[in-house]
């Protein structure tokens, strides 16, 4: 009797290789199927926007406009503020230096305020001592109480522009909704630096009610009050409260250790160094050493610190700082000096020279509000993934 063995069944190793391949396949396109069918379920479920919602959004989108508007619209204004208060080249120039520094300062810090007391009512608060401010710097007698007054401006802008992403993001539950406020969002920041060169320079040639370079802090306030009475009537209080507290030790380090070292060098540059700014100078680097100190403290005792340390453990964030610190602070200060230079030495009038910097939004890189180091560690959790 013959036998004949068994025959093994031997898959070529190509053809296993190739259904694996198909079986991988398969598999991520049932997971792809499955995320889309609860994507739009999720869509189901979610209602539709009202048009309260969107009447929000502009609400929302004006107290952003104002607060960047602010940056730029004394640019122009520069020169007839200097000449109407008869104040120094370095008094001119911590006008818009006191408003950018405390509004950066205080920004982290005004996004916690909101997860912790609610972020409608610090949008309103924030809304409120910003106009209040924009009169204190209309009303400003001489430059040091001008440079004062926009210190306060920044610190309320930091209070209410934070709250803006925060409720954007609660506003709209939807993602491809979502998507577009934020397109808006951004391109009312590129309208801000536009708009507030054209309004500084057609708010000083008008000469409204002989009020001059003032009124270009007076036009602040229809625009707070359209933005308050539509806060209190249209947006809503969402998203849950944080009890995260508020890093203020390191703004009270940081805040007047960056104005100890912008003082000395923007004053000394022109009048000449003496003790007193030499001593401010060195008093500046121990308030940011203190600084520093504080921040590893915060972080080490579980808090939620301004600046977290481990950031500069990321080469991403270690390289771009300085880089982002370059290039912002030489475009700043060359749209500064270029309306002076048109307005004193080409001389163009105000609303001119506001007209040259029509091309100059265009030439600028795409911004960010924020990186994904930076969402994960420093950014108020209202605001995280706000941006996609």
């Amino acid at each position: 009797m013959r036998l004949t063995p068994a025959r093994k069944d031997i898959t070529p190793p190509c053809d296993s290789v190739s259904r694996g391949a198909t079986l991988s396949t398969n598999e991520e396109m049932r997971q792809e199927a499955g995320r889309n069918t609860a994507r739009r379920a999720n869509d189901s479920v979610t209602p539709a926007t009202s048009r309260s919602q969107w009447a929000a959004l502009w609400i929302l989108l004006l107290g952003a406009f104002m607060g960047f508007l602010d940056i730029f619209i004394v640019n122009v204004a520069g020169p007839s503020i200097q000449s109407g208060m008869n104040a120094s080249f370095a008094d001119i120039q911590l006008v818009p230096a006191a408003y950018t520094l405390a509004y950066g300062a205080g920004l982290v810090t005004g996004g916690r305020l909101g997860d912790l007391f609610g972020r409608r009512r610090v949008f309103v608060l924030g809304t409120v001592a910003f106009a209040l401010a924009s009169v204190a710097c209309a009303a400003a007698p001489d430059p040091g109480l001008l440079v004062a007054a926009r210190v306060l401006q920044g610190l309320a802008a930091a209070l209410m522009l934070p709250q803006v992403l925060a409720l954007i993001q609660l506003t709209f539950p939807r993602p491809a909704e979502r998507s577009r406020a934020i397109g808006l969002y951004g391109a009312v920041i590129g309208s801000g630096a536009v708009a507030g060169q054209i309004a500084g320079g057609l708010l000083v040639r008008w000469d409204v009610a002989g009020l001059g370079w003032r009124a270009v802090f007076l036009v602040n306030v229809p625009l707070c009050l359209l933005t308050l009475v539509g806060a209190t009537t249209v947006v809503k209080e969402r998203g849950e409260r944080s009890p995260a507290r508020p890093d203020l030790g390191g703004v009270l380090l940081l805040a007047p250790g960056l104005f100890g070292l912008l003082h000395p060098v923007v004053v000394g540059g022109e009048r000449g160094w003496n003790a007193p700014l030499i001593a401010e100078l060195f008093a500046a680097a121990l308030l940011l050493a203190l600084f520093a100190l504080w921040e590893r403290r915060v972080s080490r005792t579980g808090g939620a610190p301004l600046l977290p340390p481990r950031l500069f453990r990321q080469r991403g964030f270690s390289v771009g700082l300085p880089t982002a610190l370059f290039f912002y602070g030489t475009n700043g200060a060359f749209v500064f000096l270029l309306a002076f230079h048109l307005q004193r030495a080409g001389g163009f009038t105000p609303l001119a020279s506001a007209l040259e910097f029509l091309p100059w939004p265009s030439r600028l890189p795409s911004r960010r509000c924020s990186t994904d180091a930076w969402n994960r560690d420093s950014v108020p959790r209202s605001c995280r993934g706000a941006v996609p």
